[in-house]
């Protein structure tokens, strides 16, 4: 039985940059990053054309991309998204083409809201239904097929069944921990620790035009109901993991906090004491097993001394 191949659909503003570093550190060299990442930049036509047998190597494939990487990969494929409150999506959508100059200069919210760009109607369903924007503006699915056009009901239809049957593993910008957490459990990853969302864009301003809102949500229908099923998606997945589940993520939101706390790129070495002391004042309060668990996530993202700490702790007389 060959090992599944994680394919990650990045929708555009959804902490995608940020899943996509973590999944190259999980599993490179055994992943096909489509798009640009560390200068260099990579197509699906470069992956379409690859060799069977070089495809099977391949143990992740992640970028913007539509659905359809089950009918191009010799092995089973995994599929995972992350979604974002529409109106939200949008709207950073817009920050970010402003700042990129990437629309017209001066160009307002509510003529972007109703533009032809295609991430700004149904952006998300379009893409788990299978479609795709290239540069230059085609609209294709993933064998290069034009596919141009507003969202039509059959397609919805069709995105949010593939999230409702749970052929997505689906994470939510908003809910960003828990669901990398999710993804590490499901696909045997190490723990997601000291990973936050890059490039936050708080998109929310008292002074959006209410029809700017208004006309987003208006062309994004489809897109707030697979939203909606995405978050049954990821909460009956979590409650199915149990109690260890809601343990390891407590563990991980302390252990979060404390690299939080010394800023944005501090490494282990440097919050190593301070998490070390955590674990102590966990197991004096009576806390011993949210202890382990915590050990139990550094250790499998940095080892010793994390593992050597683990077996004296679980040696002790912990309670419960």
């Amino acid at each position: 039985m060959h090992e599944p191949c994680l394919a990650f659909v990045h929708i555009p503003k959804t902490a995608g940059t940020s899943f996509n570093a973590w999944l190259i550190d999980q599993y490179a060299p055994s992943n096909f990053k489509i798009g640009i990442w560390g200068g260099v930049v990579r197509t699906i036509d470069e992956l379409l054309q690859l060799a069977p047998q070089e495809k099977a190597k391949l143990r992740c494939i992640h970028g913007h991309m539509p659905h359809g990487a089950d009918g191009v990969m010799p092995n089973p494929v995994q599929y995972c998204t992350v979604m974002r409150d529409p109106v939200e999506r949008v709207i950073s959508l817009f920050r970010h083409k402003e700042r990129k100059q990437q629309i017209p200069r001066g160009m307002s919210l509510l003529d972007f809201a109703g533009s032809d760009e295609f991430e700004v109607e149904n952006g998300m369903t379009k893409r788990i239904c299978g479609r795709h924007s290239l540069q230059g503006g085609s609209v294709v699915d993933l064998n290069g097929q034009r596919a141009p056009g507003p969202c039509q009901s059959s397609e919805a239809d069709l995105a949010l069944g593939r999230i409702r049957c749970g052929e997505y593993l689906v994470g939510i910008q908003e809910d960003f921990r828990r669901s990398l957490l999710l993804v590490a459990n499901l696909m045997g990853l190490q723990a997601p620790v000291g990973v936050g969302v890059q490039n936050h864009d708080p998109s929310r301003r008292p002074d959006w035009s209410a029809d700017a809102i208004e006309v987003i949500r208006a062309r994004n229908v489809h897109d707030f109901e697979l939203y909606e099923a995405g978050k049954e998606n990821l909460q009956s997945r979590c409650q199915a993991r149990g109690p260890e589940f809601a343990d390891q993520l407590e563990a991980l939101t302390l252990i979060d906090g404390i690299f939080s706390a010394h800023g944005a790129g501090c490494t282990e070495p440097s919050v190593r004491p301070q998490l070390l002391a955590k674990v102590e004042q966990l197991a004096e309060t009576g806390k011993g097993p949210l202890a382990v668990t915590l050990v139990r996530l550094m250790a499998s993202k940095f080892g010793e001394p994390y593992l050597s700490t683990l077996r004296q702790e679980e040696c002790a007389p912990f309670p419960g």
